[in-house]
């Protein structure tokens, strides 16, 4: 006579759905909701097309320059990496600026933004 109550397969079952349960409820803590990340591609978006037209501007730079001969390219490259590391450092001055701002603005120190 077999014991009444559930079988091994459905125990199994149970069991895989229970550790999935909690494998997503550990990534929703991570995850976030949708509300946040529209609103971070709302601010990533613009930021991510101007960096791929400036780089894009600076690749038909070297397109156009690169059929009049060597040295000429060589002075477009430079100038290109020189641009890029301006933008790097007004972006690390911009993100900066963005950090106290935040912190002075959680505070209510109005003085301070």
């Amino acid at each position: 006579m077999q014991a009444a109550g559930p079988d091994i397969a459905h125990c199994t079952l149970l069991i895989a759905n229970l550790k999935s349960y909690q494998i997503n409820m550990k990534l929703k803590h991570f995850i976030g909701d949708r509300a946040f990340y529209k609103m971070t591609l709302t601010v990533a978006l613009p930021i991510m097309l101007q960096n791929f037209i400036t780089n894009l501007v600076s690749m038909l730079d070297n397109l156009m320059v690169g059929a009049l001969g060597t040295e000429q390219m060589s002075g477009v490259s430079i100038v290109n990496q020189l641009i890029f590391v301006f933008n790097l450092a007004i972006f690390g001055a911009m993100g900066g600026i963005g950090i106290f701002t935040a912190q002075f603005y959680g505070r209510e120190d109005h003085d301070g933004v």
